[in-house]
C-alpha cells in the first residue's frame, strides 16, 4: 500500500491487490487508490470461472487464483501504469508468482502458514523468493546473517539483483514505509522522482493497521496482526494498560498471543469465524493459565459491548487484534 500511495503521489495511475479485505470484497482490488465495487469483482470472477471451465479442470483453482487473474484483467481494462500485487501465501506457491514482476519487495520473514511454507525461517525465505523471476530486482529489509547468506546464494543462482536497506528503525509501519521509498528509488523502471520522505507514505494511515477510532468516548485501536510476529510487533506499540478484544485462528499459537497481552488490564475472547477461529472458552482458558484476566463471549457483538463499557468506566483504551476477520465485527459493533 505504501508503494502504491507513493506512486500516486508522483502522478502514476496504479492498480493494487491486497488480501484479505476488511469489510467489502472489492477492497481486494483498487484503481488509483479506490476499491472497485463488489458487483464488478463478482462479474469479473464469474466471467473468468466460465472461461476457465472451457479450457481446463478448475477443481484445483482456489479463490485467490481467480482473484489474481481478475485483478490483472481489471488492471488491463483500466490501463494502469503500474500494477502492485500482494502475495497471499509465500511466493512460489502463490498465484502472484505468474506475474513477471521486475520489482519484488520482502517486508519481513516470519513463521506463518507452516503447513505450506515450513516451520523454519529459512524455509519461508526460500518460498518467498520463489515469486521472483530471473532478472528481477529484489528489495528487502536487512536480514539476520543466516537468512542474508541464503538470500544472496539464491540471488546469485537465480539471477536476481538483491538489495537490502540498512539502518531501518522505528515501528513496523515506519519501517515498511522506508522500505517502500527505498524500493521505488531503486526500481528497475522509471517512476519519476520519489521523495525521500517516509511521512508522505504514512499520511492517512493504513486501514486495519494501528487504526484509531473513537467510540462512546473510548479510544479504540484496531490492528490486523494475525500471527506471532505481528502480535509481538504490535505489543511494543500498545499503551501501558488497556482492555482487549481478541480472536485467533486455530492454526495460531495461543501462548504467543498470551505473551503479547501481558499489559492488558482485561481480555475479552470471542470467535471471529466459527470453525476457523479458536473456541472462545478454549482460548480463554489458555490465556487464563498464562495469568491474564479473561472473559469468554462467543458472539463478537457481545464481547465488544462489554469490553467497551469496561474501557469507558476504567478510562482505558480498547485494543482489538488477533485476526483480520475480527475487524469487521469490531467496526460494525463500534459504529452502533
Amino acid at each position: 500500500m505504501f508503494i502504491e500511495r507513493m506512486l500516486r503521489s508522483v502522478g502514476v495511475r496504479t492498480g493494487l491487490t491486497t488480501s484479505p479485505h476488511i469489510r467489502a470484497w472489492g477492497e481486494r482490488i483498487a484503481i488509483g487508490g479506490q476499491a472497485i465495487a463488489d458487483e464488478r469483482l463478482l462479474v469479473e470472477l464469474e466471467r473468468l470461472h466460465r472461461l476457465a471451465r472451457t479450457v481446463a479442470d478448475v477443481t484445483s483453482l482456489r479463490f485467490f487464483d481467480l482473484l489474481t487473474v481478475a485483478a490483472a484483467a481489471v488492471f488491463e481494462e483500466e490501463q494502469v501504469e503500474v500494477s502492485i500485487y500482494e502475495a497471499g501465501i509465500g511466493g512460489r506457491l502463490d498465484a502472484t508468482h505468474l506475474v513477471a514482476a521486475p520489482l519484488v519487495v520482502l517486508t519481513s520473514i516470519g513463521i506463518d502458514h507452516e503447513e505450506l511454507l515450513g516451520d523454519q525461517e529459512l524455509d519461508v525465505l526460500r518460498e518467498k523468493l520463489g515469486v521472483a523471476r530471473r532478472g528481477a530486482t529484489v528489495v528487502s529489509t536487512q536480514l539476520p546473517d543466516a537468512l542474508r547468506l541464503e538470500a544472496e546464494a539464491i540471488a546469485a543462482r537465480e539471477g536476481l539483483d538483491l538489495r537490502m536497506i540498512d539502518d531501518v528503525t522505528g515501528a513496523f509501519l515506519s519501517r515498511n514505509a522506508a522500505l517502500a521509498v527505498y524500493a521505488l528509488q531503486n526500481a528497475p523502471f522509471n517512476v519519476g522522482v520519489i521523495p525521500d520522505d517516509v511521512n508522505s507514505a504514512l499520511a492517512g494511515g493504513v486501514p486495519g493497521r494501528m487504526q484509531r477510532i473513537r467510540a462512546d468516548g473510548v479510544d479504540v485501536i484496531l490492528d490486523a496482526a494475525h500471527n506471532p510476529q505481528g502480535w509481538s510487533e504490535l505489543s511494543a506499540l500498545l499503551p501501558p494498560r488497556y482492555v482487549a478484544v481478541v480472536s485467533i485462528s486455530r492454526t495460531r499459537s495461543a501462548e504467543a498471543l498470551a505473551a503479547s497481552l501481558e499489559r492488558a488490564h482485561r481480555v475479552f475472547v470471542t470467535q471471529a469465524w466459527p470453525n476457523r477461529s479458536y473456541d472462545a472458552v478454549e482460548l480463554s482458558s489458555i490465556l487464563a493459565r498464562a495469568g491474564l484476566e479473561v472473559d469468554a463471549l462467543a458472539e463478537p457483538a457481545d464481547a465488544f459491548a462489554v469490553a467497551l463499557r469496561l474501557a469507558k468506566s476504567e478510562r482505558l483504551p480498547l485494543v482489538v487484534y488477533g485476526s483480520t476477520y475480527l475487524l469487521p465485527h469490531a467496526l460494525d459493533a463500534l459504529a452502533g
